[in-house]
């Protein structure tokens, strides 16, 4: 018998569930220069009250997206926690994995993931994972601060050291909600190359703008 593993939710349902997880939380001992971890329990509402607070406070677009795209969560079987080298260097241990932006979760022989982003758990360790649609209540609160506009590359010239054999190659300008209006903020060239995206901020004319290091003139002797 084949396990049944995804589960398509919405918010309502899901917080009727109540579900409990753990996770490392970090412990900052008296002294104030040293601290330890241990796995505390936490509520999964409240986690994604956090998720939900911070997409709307953010004001991206691409934030705006993750609110109507169900938020994935799944749940490590009893007893045991997930470590993934990319996914939980910031975090450690915990029983839980979760993912937003995911628009369709693809199946492998050994695991669950996305394409989008880097998202994938272990069939044989998960015991659910929960799709949660979220409620459209969410998107109402939502106000639009940053914002962008993606343009071909309209240049004759390419910025410095950025080779011709690019396959896709965008101008972004990047938009801030200052008072009542819209005011550009900054430029990057966004060159899409077999496997890889260099990503490279530019000024009006299309020229790298170089990082304050770059712009140190250190002499050695």
């Amino acid at each position: 018998m084949i396990k049944k593993i995804i589960t398509e939710i919405n918010e309502e349902d899901f917080r009727k569930l109540d579900l409990s997880v753990a996770r490392n939380e970090r412990i900052d001992n008296p002294d104030g220069k040293s601290f330890s971890y241990k796995m505390a329990e936490c509520k999964v509402n409240d986690i994604l009250d956090d998720v939900i607070g911070k997409l709307i406070e953010s004001g991206y677009e691409e934030d705006l997206r993750y609110l109507s795209v169900p938020v994935t969560i799944a749940i490590h079987e009893d007893g045991g926690y997930y470590l993934d080298k990319y996914m939980n260097r910031f975090t450690g241990a915990q029983t839980y994995q979760l993912g937003i932006g995911i628009d369709h979760l693809y199946s492998t022989r050994d695991y669950y993931e996305c394409r989008e982003d880097y998202w994938r758990v272990r069939k044989d360790e998960t015991k659910v994972i929960y799709r949660i649609k979220l409620s459209p209540a969410h998107i109402d609160k939502f106000v639009l601060k940053h914002k962008k506009e993606v343009k071909d590359w309209p240049y004759d010239e390419l910025p410095d050291s950025v080779s011709p054999d690019y396959e896709d190659a965008k101008l972004e300008i990047h938009y801030d909600l200052i008072g009542d209006e819209f005011v550009e903020v900054g430029r990057t060239a966004v060159f899409k190359f077999p496997g890889l995206s260099d990503v490279i901020p530019v000024d009006k004319e299309g020229h790298r703008i170089k990082p304050e290091w770059e712009k140190w003139d250190v002499k050695c002797d």
